[in-house]
């Protein structure tokens, strides 16, 4: 990215001694990247995320006080520097003083407090000086890596009502549910991006993502698991989705003989390296091993023998429904699998799309941090489960809430997924990020589309 007009001039010098160059070596400015995806969005609104989607592309937009890198560390983003006392229960963060919103307006510890007011649940935040200061009820270990979290971006209403953001691109075309157009901010505090725009297409089948990358409409498809991507690059995150079945209070489910006799039929190794050809892992914890480390701690084997011994102890003769989201061929493929190793086991499995009345729902829930406290509040949150209260910032505390999620059976983990897109080649500085996440700040394009300007 453009930081000053000093490394611009020299970066334009060297352009002009590289003429006798063959192709793009060096960054350029201009292009607009091209971008399809399965999911929708009808708003961007960082205080109310509609799903994983909408959060991937939030940062486009707006800025949050810190970052994470994918090592879970954070990052000065508006925040330049931050402290907290030993109890973790007043942060304090210092705001650049260069900021400024897509209309113009000057950011200030008192808008960021306006903004965060009602996203930190259980801390109390104000202005003081160039800062903002958060009180908590309670320790709150994990408050510097909730606030790296999309949904706890800076946005302020403007005179007209409008959402702005201080973030790298504005929005200069919305048509929900299908497409999206991004356009570089000039005025960023962290300096424009290479890219002119970046269009988002949405309500894109894999299968139309694909052929768009192969006909050269677009540059950036997804890959889900177990489908390959011929031709392309593909960029693979570590695991960070993970696949949990939730199991509800109905009768048919409520004798914890039952959800552990389905745990132990699941045959995890089988779904991870065939049915999605080796792109999953099994999963036998929320949090998967490069996250937290401990998962191993609750390994659970694939026993029929036990399961079907638990199952004649419990004499649930009752159906049990299993509801799966049917716009997901990858989360119906997992679950007619699961429903086949319950059968195996005695038990009569039969999918429904209905999951306010069924028994148990298989979810995909994007773990959205490398901090494994972060990532354990966003898992019970997407499960609607009482907010986790954490007493420190250790591994163990991690675990003990992790545990406790999953004590009784209540939530059964199956795979872990990671994230995989497919590249076209005029594509360059992506970053292949452990976490999934996207910095599109400093990606470029290699040669431009017919139409577009060439620098």
């Amino acid at each position: 990215m453009k930081r000053t007009a000093l490394p611009l001039l020299v970066f334009s010098s060297a352009i002009l001694l590289c003429g006798v160059c063959g192709g793009a070596t060096r960054p350029r400015y201009g292009g607009t990247l091209r971008i399809a995806i399965r999911g929708v969005m009808n708003g961007l609104n960082p205080a109310a995320i509609e799903n994983s989607d909408a959060a991937r592309f939030v940062p486009l937009v707006f800025d949050s006080l810190v970052a994470e890198d994918d090592r879970g560390n954070l990052q000065p983003r508006l925040a330049r520097s931050w402290t907290s006392d030993p109890t973790f229960r007043r942060w304090q963060f210092w705001l650049r003083s260069d900021v400024k919103f897509h209309d113009g307006e000057l950011l200030t510890p008192q808008i960021a407090v306006s903004s965060l007011a009602n996203v930190v649940a259980g801390c109390k935040s104000s202005a003081l000086g160039d800062s903002v200061v958060f009180q908590c009820d309670a320790p709150r270990p994990e408050l510097g890596a909730q606030l790296a979290a999309p949904a706890t971006a800076i946005s302020r209403r403007s005179a007209a009502n409008k959402l702005e953001g201080t973030g790298p691109f504005l929005i200069s075309d919305w048509q929900p549910g299908k497409r999206v157009v991004f356009t570089a901010f000039e005025d960023s505090w962290a300096g424009r991006p290479y890219l002119d725009s970046i269009e988002l297409t949405l309500g894109q089948d894999y299968r139309d993502q694909q052929l768009a990358l192969q006909l050269g409409r677009t540059d950036l498809v997804e890959v889900p698991a177990g489908q390959a991507a011929a031709e392309a690059k593909v960029s693979t995150s570590q695991p960070v989705d993970v696949i949990t079945l939730t199991f509800s209070g109905n009768p048919s489910v409520a004798d914890e003989r039952v959800r552990h006799a389905l745990s132990l039929g699941i045959d995890r190794d089988t779904i991870a390296s065939v049915l999605l050809q080796g792109q999953a892992l099994p999963a036998t914890g929320l949090l998967p091993n490069w996250v937290a480390g401990y998962e191993f701690l609750f390994a659970e084997q694939h026993d029929q023998a036990r399961a079907r011994q638990l199952r004649a102890e419990a004499r649930t003769p009752t159906p049990i429904t299993l509801a799966v989201a049917t716009g997901d061929p990858e989360l119906r493929l997992i679950a007619e699998r699961i429903a086949l190793n319950a059968r195996d086991v005695g038990f009569n499995v039969q999918l429904t799309a209905d999951a306010q009345r069924a028994d148990t729902v298989l979810v995909k829930i994007s773990l959205s941090s490398a901090n494994p406290q972060v990532a354990l509040a966003n898992v019970a949150a997407a499960l609607h489960r009482p907010t986790l209260q954490f007493r420190d910032s250790s591994l163990e505390a991690a675990y003990e809430s992790e545990h406790n999620l999953l004590s009784g059976y209540w939530v059964v983990p199956v795979v872990h997924l990671p994230h995989r897109w497919a590249l076209s080649p005029r594509v360059r500085d992506w970053a292949d990020r452990r976490d999934g996440q996207w910095r599109l700040d400093d990606v470029w394009l290699d040669a431009a589309l017919p139409g577009e300007a060439r620098p």
